[in-house]
């Protein structure tokens, strides 16, 4: 099927701009080194890394001392991806964000609401433990989208409100808040149509898988552009 074949292209470009963006976030590490933008560097790296080990369910199961976790919860990478991608990236952006920004009530606010949505992470697994290990653990979800597209939305207002505005086109966080802002509003409708992400309707699957790399594709290549056109913010500005 064409969309079979062009989903499995999107998907081996997206592995490809990832590694690409990670490579340029380790070289340009020197760049950002007194600046907070260094931790966005750090985060791309552990992006790639998490997206390797992701892969486990693939060729872990190929070992034959590893055959007995095949019908176990953790067979699937949906406990990977829930704490290392959907806790770990609201918790990185409020972090980021808290320490980029200068308005000190958006500080304030993105500190304790880091505090309080970790709170209600262990809540949530210690009530729910079971959707932690399957697809959709949709209150989480909405709890990390709430948070970024916060993070974002913060950003945007204090450039509207500062005189950063005036070389937005050198800040690293412009390109950082445009990529996520549009791969958020490009990808939540997804989340809507996740009950037909099953082998029954391969041409959603794939459809889907279409949407999703293309996002991710535009995300990170907008992140590798930001990173070498950008300027670090000096931790003393």
């Amino acid at each position: 099927m064409i969309n079979s074949e062009i989903s499995s292209i999107l998907l081996y470009v997206y592995y490809f701009v990832l590694v690409i963006t990670a490579a340029v976030a380790l070289v340009l590490i020197k760049k950002y080194k007194h600046s907070y933008n260094r931790y966005f560097n750090y985060f791309l790296i552990y992006v790639l890394f998490i997206e390797v080990v992701a892969l486990f369910p693939y060729y872990l199961f190929e070992i034959e001392c590893f055959e007995w976790l095949k019908d176990s919860r953790f067979s699937r990478n949906f406990w990977f991806y829930n704490l290392f991608w959907v806790i770990g990236s609201a918790s990185f952006f409020s972090f980021y964000f808290q320490k980029t920004l200068k308005i000190i009530p958006f500080k304030v606010i993105l500190k304790y609401t880091r505090y309080v949505f970790l709170a209600i992470v262990v809540v949530l697994v210690i009530v729910d433990f079971d959707s932690f290990f399957k697809p959709g653990f949709y209150f989480l979800d909405s709890l990390n989208t709430a948070i970024v597209v916060g993070c974002v939305a913060f950003f945007f207002l204090e450039l509207l409100l500062t005189d950063r505005i005036l070389s937005f086109n050198y800040n690293l966080n412009f390109y950082i808040a445009v990529a996520i802002l549009v791969w958020w509003l490009v990808t939540i409708p997804l989340g809507f149509y996740s009950e037909y992400f099953h082998i029954g309707d391969m041409t959603y699957v794939y459809l889907n898988g279409i949407i999703l790399s293309c996002s991710n594709i535009f995300m990170y290549t907008c992140f590798t552009i930001g990173l070498f056109v950008s300027k670090p913010q000096l931790i003393n500005e």
